[in-house]
């Protein structure tokens, strides 16, 4: 399901570069002694119109712009999308949020 505001490109779901590895290191550093989530990975995609990363719960996967890499911190968007991944749909962004994904940055960045 989209949401309303934001699209993602046709060259967005064909062949991704997996990037879970390096994901999981910078999940240890936010959640050290956390285990990844069973099931989940993290990919590249070309560019999101819109939006630099996307949680998809139903297929457990994260997806980050490869075009805006170079412009906007991946390491921040995939904290904040680990947000997403730990506390599920129900958890908007607001003041909880933001403050949960605070806590993880500053654990990534001391």
């Amino acid at each position: 399901m989209l949401r309303a505001g934001w699209s993602m490109t046709k060259k967005a779901r064909p062949k991704v570069k997996a990037v879970t590895p390096w994901a999981r290191q910078v999940w240890r550093l936010a959640y050290s002694g956390e285990p990844w989530p069973k099931s989940w990975r993290v990919e590249w995609v070309g560019f999101m119109r819109g939006a630099l990363g996307l949680t998809l719960y139903r297929e457990r996967r994260v997806l980050l712009s490869l075009g805006d890499r170079k412009r906007h911190n991946p390491i921040a968007t995939l904290v904040h999308e680990f947000i997403h991944m730990r506390c599920g749909p129900s958890l908007r962004h607001g003041r909880e949020f933001q403050s949960l994904e605070r806590a993880a940055l500053l654990r990534v960045w001391p």
